[in-house]
This record gives C-alpha cells, structure tokens and sequence, in this order.
C-alpha cells in the first residue's frame, strides 16, 4: 500500500489479519516516542532523535516494554502515516479510486484466509471471568455494544442488534479489473498439539495463528516439543506447496501436485479451501457473517449521520475488544468489490 514499493512485489499473502486490523498502525507517534526517550533518560525533546538513536537494542526494547499500557493494542513501533512513505491513512487510500496505492494494490495477486476460531486471541486479555466460558449476556450486553460504538456513534444501536442476529439468532468479487487475482482459505483443523496462544480449557477450534505451527511445519510443532500425528503431517506438506506455487506463479495449485484445487475467489463464484482433516474447495464460506459485513453493516454506515448520534449509553469499556482478525479480511475483500 505504498507506491515506494511498486515494482518490488508481485504477490502476497495475509494469515488471520491485514493492515486494517486494529493495532497494526502507531496513531500516536510523537507521544509514543517522547514516552520512551523519558524512559531511557532523554529529558529534551531537541535531542530525543539523537538520544534515541544513540541507545542500545537491550536499553531501546526495555525502555519501549515500559511504555506500554494496559489495553494499548497497537505496537510501538509499527508503520505510520508520515508523508513520505505512507503520505495518507490506509483507509484514505483505499476508498479513493484515483490513488497510485490502490490501483498498484489492486495489480497483485491476493492470497487471504483465516482459522474457524480466529477470534480466541481475544481470550489473552479476558475482561471477566472466563474459566468456566464467555458468558452470552457479557457478549451480547457488554463487548457487542461496544464494538459497534467503536464502529459508529450514530448508528450503534442498529449494529449491536445486527451482531446479535447473525451470532446469537441462530457478495463480493474478488477479481479486479487491474490484473490481480485473489484466494481464499479457512483454515478448520483442529490442532493436537497445544494451541500457539494460551486459551481456557473448554476452547474448541483454530485458534489465531495456529495455522502458522503448520505452515511451518516440524519446526513448528517444536515449538512445544511435540510432533505432527500421521493424519497432521499431510496439512503441512500440502500448505508449504499451495504456498510456494503461489508465490512462484500467482496459482497456488499449479506446477506442482497438491490435494485439492484452488480456484479463484470471484463476484460469481465465491469459492475457497477449506484447509482440515480433509483439504477440499467449497464455496460461499461463513455466509450470514459475510454477508452482515459486507452488506448489512456498510449499509447502516452509509446512512445520513446528520442527526445527533445514538445515546443509548455503552456498558463500562473495561478491556477493548480487538476488531476480528476476519473483519480486517472482509473489508479487504470488500475494497476490491469496489473498484470491480
């Protein structure tokens, strides 16, 4: 999403998140910065930048973990909006059809999936009890409503009610017209081993990043000492190779062998893997949460905000909720609906 990089790359690939997930960009640079030049010592802001230069790694990364505070989900140093190589916000850029950085974007070829349980990284920071579980009314009168404050002041009300329809009340093209092509996994096969990130006991699902011990695989698995069992050893192997014909051809499932084909994720035919004890393409994946992001939600923001915002007030912030891993990948997705 840079035009500095235009040239240098032809493809690429996202694992349970984009550079729309919340905490992937610094907002609050110049404050992030004073925060650990008065940590390591640096009293005047004329000689931060030569202070800060001037420390070494061990002193820089201590200074940087005692900056931190609770419920910052943002790291301290990650991109920036600063005029030169970011000269606009991700979101400007995106949403304006004449920028370089979008039609550059939209010339690569994509490839984007996310696990069944992705949002079980949530779990690392509980903001109540969670041994036994997640309360449904913590859910639906607690963290609903206060994502879709976060989403918007003025239409909060409507999304919180469409987030309880489609979680507790038991169409997108992905082809652009500049040359990119797009795939899309789900990841479902439920590790053996222990999960990458902690989570409760009665945790069932792929959690966040457990796809990556696969992709990685043996070396993976040595991460806690353990091993692949028979039937886990076929995910890894065909994982590296959809991955590898991916970035040598923009196909993941060619030149070499793999177990299923891949066809491209399209307006018509929204097809994807499902990576599991059984690796197979299927079609229209999660679809009342497709559609609740891409079509309901967008629907109530596109709305006239004229009048005051709702003030039907939010229950105590406590711990803010991540936005999912899978929402940052759908409104990708849905960019590229867009411009189609």
């Amino acid at each position: 999403m840079t035009v500095a990089s235009m040239g240098l790359f032809h493809r690429f690939i996202s694992m349970s998140g984009t550079a729309l997930t919340d905490g992937t960009w610094v907002k609050d640079g110049p404050d992030v910065a004073t925060k650990v030049g008065q940590n390591l010592g640096c009293n005047t802001a004329a000689s931060l930048v030569v202070c800060l230069r001037a420390a070494n790694a061990t002193a820089l990364l201590k200074a940087s973990d005692q900056s931190m505070c609770p419920g910052r989900y943002s790291a301290l140093f990650a991109p920036v909006v600063d005029g030169d190589m970011f000269p606009r916000s991700l979101e400007e850029m995106l949403k304006d059809p004449n920028s370089t950085a979008l039609r550059h974007f939209l010339s690569l070829d994509y490839m984007g999936g996310f696990t069944d349980s992705d949002g079980g990284v949530n779990l690392l920071f509980p903001p109540t009890n969670i041994t036994l579980g997640v309360p449904p009314s913590f859910m639906k009168d607690t963290s609903l409503p206060q994502f879709a404050s976060r989403t918007s002041a003025y239409h909060k009300d409507e999304i919180a009610q469409k987030l309880r329809e489609v979680y507790y009340i038991a169409n997108t093209s992905m082809k652009s017209s500049y040359g990119g092509s797009t795939y899309l996994y789900y990841f479902t096969k439920e590790p053996s081993f222990p999960h990458l990130l902690l989570v409760p006991e009665w945790f069932k699902g792929v959690n966040h990043g457990d796809e990556v011990v696969f992709m990685l695989g043996p070396d993976g698995t040595a991460l806690f000492n353990g091993t692949f069992t028979e039937l886990e050893k076929n995910v890894p192997r065909a994982f590296m190779i959809y991955f590898a014909n991916f970035a040598k051809t923009g196909n993941p499932y060619n030149p070499d062998t793999v177990p299923s084909p891949w066809p491209q994720y399209t307006y018509t035919r929204e097809e994807y893997l499902d990576i599991g004890d059984v690796i197979v393409n299927k079609s229209d994946v999660i679809p009342r949460r497709i559609d609740l992001w891409l079509d309901t939600i967008p629907e109530i923001l596109a709305r006239s905000t004229s009048s005051a915002p709702s003030t039907t007030p939010v229950a105590s912030e406590g711990v803010q909720v991540h936005f999912s891993a899978i929402f940052a990948i759908l409104v990708m997705f849905n960019v590229l609906k867009l411009f189609c």
